[in-house]
């Protein structure tokens, strides 16, 4: 008997294999079946047959187990798994599919049924239908507004064929998104050429412009390596260029002004040198002499060559006018343009400064000039006159002295059209003059905005888009400003602007229309 309990046990296992077997292999058939869910199998183990019972400890001994022979296995359940499945588009409006929990409610023979396979179609008389059983689908039905009434009781879902509702305006447009917070609109940035300023000689030698002769920029000066020979005929003296000059005597120069100290020192009695109001150095013969002058940095030897020659007493040459790039502090009757040309101030000069902001004229403003005004003055002028709100506003360039107008973010506030002019000084006017190539736009306006188009109906069902476009306020804080654009011939009557002002939680704090 034992050996037919254990073929009833091994039968028991090989039986209820085969119903999992049959419940993964029906599994696997509906794999593509609308709204199936998947079942699965649960085992438990058959009732066992006692041998022996347990016996518990005792003084002398401990206890023992009960000694048990299972007798095979049962099937203790075969469940339903309800996890959601993947939606999937059809192209077909009328299929349905829901998410999370939830059971269709269909109607066939005045019976209900549930079924989360949404694959409904309308029939001939208008009613929404299972494609597989024509049972009719329930629901709640909407009244003529769209409200389905509370209370309202389950029954066939029907839309007849011919139906129309009346025409009706558009009246309200709810709208919801995100504007981006961190954004920050940019301004366009104007920059003119490049502006010097009659050198005072006290600059370093390098990257000073010298016209004249040389008609070119000082470079090369090497600290220790590039010199200047100067002889009068009884005496020769070399200077050497030095990064930082230690004083006059030491042989060494840094600038120009370093230079005619060395050669006052040395050649007392002979020549004086000195720097003009041009910026050139001047050499003085006390007597009847030769000068030679030379250098190993060509340019430089260039720049210093009309001080070469033969000098009767008390008589005079000069070198190149030198000129550096203008500073914030430099006076404006002592500004040259790119080839070292005077622009040609005077005190009393009047400086016109015009222009648009945000394609809107700004008043005209005048600036006259006087014999202490400032490069730096001007440039606050300019800011003044096209109100600028921004830190830099407008700056003068430390590396090649133009004047560069910092607009405040946002096209609103481009700056266009700038025209900058002084009566009768055209060296000037090729600056700052709204001329072709005179103002160079190293950066463009660009605002922060974000658009949603809209349709909307009219009371005669004809459709319309409204453009809703947002920008973002360069001066205000959490201010962006709106406006409505239609694309056609319609007319915007009234409220097609505002602004919207947010905390500083993204919250609305006001809706201005």
């Amino acid at each position: 008997m034992s050996f037919l309990r254990s073929l009833f046990s091994g039968v028991s296992g090989l039986r209820n294999h085969q119903i999992m077997m049959d419940v993964i292999g029906n599994n696997i058939s509906n794999i593509n079946t609308i709204g199936f869910k998947a079942a699965r199998v649960s085992f438990s183990e058959a009732f066992a047959q006692m041998l022996r019972g347990a016996t518990q400890p005792s003084a002398e001994s401990g206890g023992t187990n009960p000694l048990q022979v299972g007798l095979g296995m049962n099937v203790s359940s075969i469940d339903t798994i309800f996890t959601q499945g993947n939606l999937e588009t059809t192209g077909q409006v009328t299929d349905l599919a829901i998410q999370g929990n939830g059971f269709f409610i269909v109607k066939k023979g005045g019976r209900n049924y549930f079924t989360r396979a949404g694959a409904f179609r309308f029939d001939a008389n208008g009613y929404l239908v299972d494609s597989a059983t024509g049972a009719i689908v329930q629901g709640k039905m909407a009244d003529s507004s769209g409200v389905v009434p509370p209370g309202a009781k389950l029954e066939d879902i029907k839309i007849p064929f011919g139906q129309k509702s009346p025409a009706k305006a558009t009246s309200l447009i709810k709208l919801t998104g995100n504007l981006n917070a961190g954004g920050v609109p940019k301004g366009n940035i104007l920059q003119s050429s490049r502006v010097y300023a009659v050198e005072d000689g006290n600059s370093d030698i390098n990257d000073l412009l010298a016209t004249g002769t040389a008609n070119t920029i000082i470079t090369g000066m090497i600290s220790g390596s590039t010199t200047v020979t100067i002889q009068d005929g009884t005496k020769v003296k070399t200077y050497t260029y030095v990064s930082k000059d230690g004083g006059v005597g030491d042989g060494n120069f840094r600038t120009l002004k370093d230079l005619v100290d060395e050669i006052n020192n040395d050649f007392a009695g002979s020549l004086t040198a000195s720097i003009d109001s041009q910026g050139r150095i001047v050499l003085t013969s006390i007597v009847n002499q030769n000068v030679s002058i030379s250098s190993n940095n060509r340019n430089f030897e260039t720049a210093l060559s009309g001080l070469n020659g033969n000098y009767t007493a008390n008589s005079s040459k000069g070198s190149d006018k030198f000129s550096r790039v203008a500073r914030a502090d430099d006076l404006l009757i002592n500004l040259r343009d790119a080839q070292g040309n005077d622009l040609g101030l005077v005190a009393g000069d009047v400086i016109t400064i015009d222009g648009k902001v945000g394609g809107k004229a700004i008043s005209t403003v005048n600036f006259t000039v006087s014999s202490t005004s400032t490069y730096k003055d001007f440039a606050d002028a300019v800011k003044n006159a096209f109100r600028i709100n921004n830190l830099k506003g407008v700056e003068i360039d430390k590396n090649t002295g133009a004047l560069v107008v910092n607009a405040d973010g946002g096209k609103a506030n481009e700056i266009t059209d700038l025209n900058i002019s002084a009566t009768g000084r055209d060296n000037f006017n090729s600056i700052f003059e709204n001329k072709p190539g005179n103002w160079l736009e190293v950066q463009k306006a660009e605002d922060v905005e974000a658009s949603t188009t809209v349709t909307v109906y009219d009371s005669l069902g004809n459709r319309h888009n409204i453009t809703l476009k947002f920008v973002k306020d360069a001066t205000t804080p959490n201010q962006w400003i709106w406006t409505a654009q239609v694309g056609g011939n319609e007319v915007i009557v009234a409220g097609g602007s505002g602004k919207i002002v947010f905390n500083s939680d993204g919250s609305i704090r006001s809706f201005f229309f």
